[in-house]
């Protein structure tokens, strides 16, 4: 007896933290009493004087492989201490089932009523022992079921429909959503009004913004990976968007150009922003409205850079009208849901862009056939004569190593460089990969796994672009392109531009000023999510302001656009993060305990993307385009962690057993589930279309499309998902 009553203390001791469960959050509680709790076998006046009798007596006959002690291996606890579950598992049926027993007399002066939940080998997490365990002592503990047990199963049933009935009279009706977290509601009439609640909440954490990175070693060494991390997220994008618009505007925007335009706006944000830890970038659809500048350049005779300095003029006016409006109110609409699915598009698109560029060196070196030159360099008496041979691919003009006189040459296809290059890209990114985990393994010590992992990316970057330009120094892998000089001159040709092109101008500036407003406001929703823990608050209204005055000087100068970028923005808030991992149910979680709310790195990183032109053409030309690529998958696959939509999309194709316990698995039933995130993957689907058809102008339209993904969150969704089920899953726990 002394023995039972020890074990008790300690099983209810270790459940002390389980909580009892919300019937009116948690949509599986319910139904855990509607199923099980109905057709429980019911005995009353149970003869027990430990709580072992009381659990043996009530297995069925048909279940005959259970030992006494397995009995009390999973036991809970009501508050009260008078209910008390054993959780058990048996081969030997097929569904939950629970029996349960009123004690004739109370054991140890409290307990009276004895549940005994009964489960299958496999089910999924929410129909677990554990969480059918929960849902029953939370129904025994709220009806008062130890000292109101009805004898017949009509009566229980009663009882059920009752409280469930009670349930949902108390399910709210109508739901409003949340305003911005550290963003006061403001009219939209009350002009500039945001902004100044910006300034003046932003203001008093400005010093602190440099100190909260300095202030002690793990901070300094976190202030310094994110440095590296962002230096080369940053700086190879740029590079690999600078050698597509060179080739798009005929040398118009560079390389070097590009770099440029991320060293000042991005030092120029991290100085003066509200939220710091976004990240600006030129990305791809910027690249696209730059390639439709030119081509309506070219169409209608204007000067490509003066036509580009109306566009981006006008796309700043637009975006003041926004700042001064408070329109970044709006953003109370862009919920969870909304930013994942654009999240994940923009994977898909880091994706797909990567994909394209080794498909295309396949194109040109895998099934393209190329000659094996064999000559001299002269007449074969004369003793300066030497052999030499080239490799001329079908793509490329003749190279200067070619011999001047032909002995032989022979038809080949170069397929050593499409198998490199895609080695390079995948291994890049699969190594990448790995060392960000390496923080999970039980090699080394906590803070140097750690320490590695905070690295992953530049190490990722340097060791391959090693083994690509010196371990295979013989196969030539194709570079960026770049000029030796570089040319920054005003455009002063905009006030003569004909009224045409001020039309053409106003509209593609209204365009990109939505494209602006979206992109900047998700990256800056998804860095201020409750889950990472921010304490100094929002400033949607300043950081898009700050965006408008850097691109007015980049578009005057005709240096590319940047504004807030994903994945960068929220891996820039992990990379200043300290992050715990738990165990729950088996599944491993991680939570975000802190994270440094600091401008250093973001000061330092384009401190050194600026001094990174003095590296051009060496050592930077080095780095062989599909480590740029593998560059570009790390970063979109790194986009997938904590994506809930992600997750639920991988539950479709998960065995029910292993279902995670996330909040929105014990909220919200597996019907629901599903079909909200098949409603995402159709709104997936719609960016896909209209972001990666191959007809450009259609691709205008594109921030009007992500801007009408939240009406089809707040009118469509809800006549197919419940609106409590949607807030439910869009929660940021």
């Amino acid at each position: 007896m002394e023995e039972e009553a020890t074990f008790a203390t300690i099983e209810r001791k270790r459940r002390n933290d389980v909580p009892l469960k919300d019937f009116i959050d948690e949509a599986r509680g319910v139904l855990d009493i509607q199923h099980y709790l109905i057709e429980a076998d019911i005995k009353s006046s149970l003869a027990a004087s430990t709580l072992k009798d009381a659990a043996t007596a009530l297995v069925p006959e048909e279940v005959d492989d259970l030992a006494p002690a397995d009995l009390l291996k999973d036991v809970l606890f009501s508050p009260n201490g008078e209910v008390a579950s054993c959780q058990v598992v048996s081969q030997n049926i097929s569904k939950p089932k629970i029996q349960i027993g009123k004690l004739a007399e109370p054991i140890d002066g409290e307990l009276k009523l004895v549940l005994l939940v009964i489960n299958p080998l496999k089910l999924k997490m929410t129909k677990s022992n554990y969480e059918i365990g929960r849902s029953v002592v939370s129904f025994a503990f709220q009806t008062d079921l130890a000292n109101k047990l009805p004898c017949e199963k009509n009566s229980m049933s009663k009882m059920v429909d009752d409280f469930v009935a009670k349930v949902r009279s108390e399910e709210p009706t109508e739901f409003e959503l949340p305003d911005i977290p550290g963003v006061e509601p403001v009219p939209l009439y009350h002009l500039g009004r945001g902004l100044w609640g910006d300034i003046k909440r932003r203001a008093k954490w400005y010093l602190s913004d440099y100190v909260d990175g300095l202030n002690n070693m793990k901070s300094v060494s976190k202030s310094i990976s994110a440095t590296v991390f962002l230096f080369f997220a940053c700086l190879l994008p740029s590079i690999a968007f600078g050698s597509l618009n060179a080739g798009t505007t005929r040398g118009a925007i560079t390389v070097q150009k590009t770099i440029i335009a991320q060293s000042f706006g991005g030092l120029f944000f991290a100085l003066f922003s509200g939220q710091p830890i976004v990240i600006l970038l030129t990305t791809a659809p910027l690249a696209l409205y730059i390639s439709i500048i030119q081509d309506l350049a070219d169409r209608y005779e204007y000067d490509f850079l003066s036509f580009y300095g109306a566009v981006g003029i006008m796309n700043v006016v637009f975006i003041l009208i926004y700042v001064m409006i408070n329109l970044s109110k709006l953003m109370k609409y862009s919920t969870r849901s909304i930013e994942e699915v654009f999240g994940l598009f923009i994977t898909c698109a880091f994706c797909k862009d990567a994909l394209k560029h080794i498909s295309e060196f396949f194109d040109d070196y895998y099934k393209s056939p190329s000659i094996n030159i064999t000559g001299s360099t002269g007449p074969a008496n004369d003793p300066n004569t030497e052999q030499t041979y080239c490799i001329l691919n079908s793509n490329e003009s003749v190279p200067n190593s070619c011999p001047e006189i032909i002995d032989s040459y022979d038809l080949v296809a170069s397929r050593d460089k499409a198998l490199l290059a895609l080695i390079l890209a995948i291994a890049t990114a699969w190594f990448g990969l790995q060392i960000t985990s390496f923080r999970k393994s039980p090699y080394l010590l906590g803070w140097m796994r750690e320490l590695i992992a905070d690295y992953a990316l530049a190490l990722s970057v340097i060791v391959f672009s090693l083994i690509g330009s010196i371990g295979f120094k013989a196969i030539k892998l194709e570079q960026f392109s770049y000029t030796t000089d570089i040319k920054l001159e005003f455009t002063s040709g905009i006030a003569n531009l004909p009224a045409s092109a001020w039309a053409w101008a106003t509209l593609l500036g209204f365009c990109l000023s939505l494209l602006f407003f979206m992109d900047q406001n998700i990256s800056a929703a998804l860095v201020n999510t409750p889950a990472n823990k921010l304490k100094k608050g929002a400033a949607y209204h300043l950081d898009l302001l700050v965006v408008a005055l850097i691109n007015i000087p980049l578009s005057l100068f005709g240096l590319p656009w940047i504004h807030g970028a994903l994945p960068h923005s929220p891996l820039h808030a992990r990379a200043l993060a300290d992050i715990t991992e738990k165990v729950e149910e088996g599944h491993v979680t991680e939570t975000v305990d802190f994270v440094r709310e600091s401008r250093v790195s973001g000061i330092l990183a384009h401190i050194l993307i600026g001094f990174s032109l003095f590296a051009i053409p060496t050592p930077l030309t080095s780095i062989p385009k599909p480590v740029l690529d593998g560059l570009f998958l790390f970063l979109g696959l790194s986009g997938l962690a904590g994506s809930q939509l992600w997750e639920r999309m991988l539950l479709i194709i998960t065995e029910q057993s292993a279902y995670p316990p996330n909040h929105y698995i014990r909220r919200v039933p597996q019907k629901n589930i599903h079909l909200f995130t098949l409603c995402q993957f159709l709104m997936l689907l719609v960016l896909g279309i209209i972001g990666f058809y191959p007809y450009p102008y259609l691709k205008m339209i594109f921030p009007i499309i992500i801007l009408l993904l939240m009406p089809a969150r707040h009118f469509l969704i809800p006549k197919v998902v419940p609106e409590k089920y949607c807030q439910a899953m869009d929660n940021a726990e």
